[in-house]
């Protein structure tokens, strides 16, 4: 059984070393991110003028980060297109066609799966803070924890401010704790879901917050509990087939942060459920960094400008207004009114020397500077009416290239652990395909291969490359050189240009069967042609015979072109 007290204690020393990193969350939450996270909790309980008043004076990071997001969201796994394919580490594997078509129905499978699930709907949550502040938490947990039973996937994007994790040595997730904040009322509901025969509870709640449950006026009252997976020392790392939760590699528990009391019974997992994910890697700290860091000083910049510019304009609009010592009631300058001055030259306008082409100049450099920062020249095609396919391609791959690095970090960090949580809680429920001979004898692993289009943008370099060779080649054919075209594997060729593509293994023959098929088709030619000569060669024997009977020339056996002593005739 785990010690919930020294959970605390990492928890709380994983909360006190990330204090500096949450200053820099918080303007960016607040200058990209308003009304959410840190920020929302800190306007709860605020009048309705400051929950209004965020002092964004600015849009153009907001809508440029939401436009990012979006754009990530369906670049790298968009929900209408099959983004993941897996690949054998063992390349003798990838020749076998049975294993190939194996590892394709795994992949179909698991997209139908993901598809099935809610994971489009948190994932396109996470984009924001991945893209923001560099971090996203994602959690995949199977629908049910009965043994045998399967209904599916449950995933869910946690809010980054309710992340603590340690690493480990890989860089990957050791434990992983998320605060949570319950009412009385949900906290005995946690504890008391499963129930004996008799229909007490199996895990009680403990009294104080029974009492607390019971009381109308403390419903409101939010409890600190803490949700912690960890990985259990004293079980192997892999299991197979179905164990109870208390015999599984990675266990997990709730406790109360304020006196460590465990609520409820443990729980286990085969595979540790929680992901995070960096847009980028710093050395000496394990949170990542994301655009929000790169462009909060020029936003910060924009957004003061923005606000003086404006407070200009309001003094350019409405100037305030300079009265002599005269002047000795109150200066009415409402529609309609009337105030009685001495003369004319007693009230004056204050004009305002405001250099508004100036602040112009250095906000349009500044949205030019962040919308560069979130990708926005590199996520837009150029507006131009004639532009051809090849160009609407070409800056098509170029968006996806440009934001390629983040994307394959993403794809390793969290798309990668996400399949292969997947295909493993597929395997458990007996819903994959049996394997191949050749897959289990060599022992095969599979990996992750991204398809979305950014990756199809990185991968069309080779397919091009293939395509540009196969064509020099039929040129040097053309010119008479015909070795050129013992220099080149059309069948090689032929495999990697459709793997690359994305083509189904069933859509091409492999190996055996196209050199099966290639000896058919020469065997069919040479009887053809064999059969064409003898017609030819019968031919012009009878033509020969007919023209000597009408010669007169009598025809006798013919001699051999051998004699029966072996010497050449």
């Amino acid at each position: 059984m785990v010690n919930v007290l020294k959970l605390k204690q990492r928890y709380e020393a994983l909360r006190s070393d990330r204090a500096t990193e949450e200053q820099v969350w918080d303007e960016i939450e607040k200058f990209l991110m308003p009304l959410t996270g840190q920020t929302m909790q800190a306007l709860q309980g605020a009048t309705p003028a400051a929950k209004t008043d965020i002092n964004l004076w600015d849009l153009t990071a907001p809508l440029a980060l939401e436009h990012l997001a979006a754009a990530l969201h369906s670049d790298i796994t968009s929900p209408s297109t099959k983004w993941l394919d897996f690949e054998w580490t063992d390349e003798e594997l990838e020749k076998d066609r049975d294993c190939v078509v194996y590892r394709e129905a795994l992949a179909a499978l698991v997209w139908s799966e993901l598809q099935a699930s809610d994971f489009n709907m948190e994932i396109s949550s996470g984009y924001m803070e991945w893209a923001g502040i560099g971090n996203m938490g994602l959690v995949c947990e199977p629908s049910t924890t009965a043994v045998g039973e399967w209904k599916g996937l449950d995933f869910t994007a946690v809010p980054l401010r309710q992340i603590q994790f340690e690493e480990d040595s890989r860089g990957g997730v050791a434990r992983w704790f998320r605060h949570l904040r319950w009412t009385a009322t949900q906290l005995v509901d946690h504890c008391e879901q499963e129930r004996n025969a008799d229909g007490t509870p199996k895990y009680p709640a403990p009294d104080k917050y029974k009492r607390m449950a019971e009381k109308p006026a403390e419903t409101a009252t939010k409890i600190d509990v803490i949700f912690c997976i960890y990985r259990r020392t004293d079980m192997p790392e892999e299991v197979m087939g179905e164990v109870p939760k208390e015999k599984r590699p990675f266990g997990c528990v709730y406790f109360t942060l304020e006196d460590a009391e465990r609520l409820g019974e443990e729980g286990g997992y085969y595979r540790m459920p929680a992901v995070m994910g960096r847009w980028g890697k710093r050395p000496g700290t394990q949170w990542g960094y994301g655009r929000g860091h790169i462009a909060l000083r020029q936003v910060k910049g924009l957004n003061y400008f923005k606000e003086l510019q404006l407070n200009a304009a309001e003094k350019a609009v409405d100037p305030a207004m300079g009265a002599s010592e005269r002047v000795g009631s109150e200066v009415d300058l409402r529609p309609g009114r009337v105030t009685v001055v001495p003369s004319k030259d007693d009230l004056w306008a204050i004009e305002s020397s405001a250099r508004f082409d100036v602040s112009a100049e250095i906000i349009r450099d500044e949205r030019i500077e962040i919308r560069r920062a979130f990708h926005e020249d590199d996520l837009q095609l150029k507006e131009s009416p004639q532009m051809t396919a090849t160009e609407v391609q070409a800056r098509k791959d170029q968006m996806n290239r440009g934001i390629g690095s983040p994307a394959a970090r993403l794809g390793t960090d969290v798309l990668s652990p996400i399949a292969m949580i997947t295909l493993d809680h597929l395997a458990r429920a007996k819903r994959t395909p049996p394997v191949p001979m050749l897959a289990k004898q060599r022992k095969g692993e599979l990996k992750l291969r991204m398809r979305g289009p950014i990756a199809r943008a990185q991968l069309m370099d080779e397919v091009v490359a293939i395509e540009r060779e196969a064509a020099f080649v039929s040129n040097l054919l053309q010119l008479g050189f015909t070795n050129a075209r013992h220099y080149f594997d059309l069948g090689a060729a032929i495999q990697e240009h459709s793997k690359r593509l994305g083509v189904p293994a069933r859509v091409i023959k492999s190996p055996v069967e196209a050199q099966k098929a290639i000896d058919a088709e020469q065997a069919a030619m040479k009887a053809a042609m064999d059969a064409e000569t003898a017609k030819t060669q019968g031919q012009a024997a009878a033509s020969a015979a007919s023209a000597a009977s009408s010669m007169g020339i009598p025809i006798g056996p013919q001699p051999a072109l051998v004699p029966s002593g072996g010497m050449t005739a």
